[in-house]
């Protein structure tokens, strides 16, 4: 997966970046807003 090689056991696998930690943002105001992306991409 790293190096770009696809096989049928690879071909449908769909990787997410998580993060195990809470991330959030912290306002001037000092108000915590949960920040949580996740990137979605579509092969074409």
């Amino acid at each position: 997966i790293l190096s770009g090689e696809t096989s049928e056991k690879t071909q449908d696998i769909l990787l997410l970046d998580v993060a195990a930690l809470s991330l959030v943002i912290e306002t001037n105001s000092g108000i915590m807003t949960p920040f949580m992306n996740v990137i979605r991409r579509e092969i074409s």
